[in-house]
């Protein structure tokens, strides 16, 4: 026989504690992008400085991410929850140095040495496309079963469908972004670009649905056997 266990955010610490480990990497990252934007206009001594700073944020980003799932799974009994959001960062690191790697075996430097030449010779391989591009969809497909194994866990959890409501709207406007893009290689026309400029403001939206779910998390439920 099972039966439901409900933790609340108003009497349970480390529930509050997980809440503000999230809210606070979703701040972090809002900032991170922020600055990140200006410090492209930077061509001074402090671009150096910005850069270390920008490097620093993200590790805070990053831990307090990670502590704030670690945390919300343990309190939630939720080895789904977890076990998926370390598979897409593990996903994420594993797909970068793939790419580091394939640019260094294939031009013998490093992406970030890689010339323009070097760079519009990758895109009018035809080989060399393929590659990239079958090891973009299979990433990108892991990252999409991944990420909905997140959101459907947190919904199943906090009660709230923002989480995976703001996947869906992600997850459709990624869709209409790409066969916005392939209108546009077809024929460049208006409907591709009005197409591409709705897809970004969905997936805006979409983020936004998601991050405020935690921001709203009042409560988790989850079930016990006795």
């Amino acid at each position: 026989m099972s039966k439901s266990v409900t933790l609340y955010i108003k009497d349970n610490r480390e529930l509050r504690i997980a809440k503000n480990f999230l809210i606070i990497s979703i701040l972090l990252y809002v900032l991170y992008i922020l600055i990140a934007v200006f410090s492209l206009s930077q061509l001074n001594s402090s671009f150096s400085y910005l850069s270390v700073f920008l490097w620093v944020m993200k590790i805070l980003c990053f831990s307090s991410n990670v502590a704030g799932f670690y945390k919300l799974s343990k309190l939630g009994r939720s080895s789904v929850l977890f076990k998926n959001y370390m598979f897409s960062v593990i996903g994420m690191v594993a797909f970068t140095i793939i790419i580091y790697l394939m640019f260094k075996i294939f031009f013998g430097v490093w992406v970030f040495d890689i010339q323009k030449s070097q760079l519009e010779m990758a895109l009018t391989d035809p080989v060399l496309s393929w590659i990239f591009l079958f090891a973009g969809i299979f990433y990108f497909g892991l990252n999409v079963y991944w990420s909905y194994k997140i959101c459907f866990e947190l919904t199943f959890l906090s009660g709230d469908i923002f989480f995976i409501n703001g996947f869906k709207i992600i997850i459709s406007s990624v869709s209409v972004a790409l066969l916005a893009n392939i209108m546009f290689f077809v024929s460049e026309n208006q409907i591709s670009s009005f197409l591409f400029l709705l897809s970004m403001i969905g997936m805006l939206v979409g983020s936004l649905i998601l991050a405020s779910g935690f921001f709203r998390l009042k409560q988790i439920t989850y079930v016990v056997s006795e």
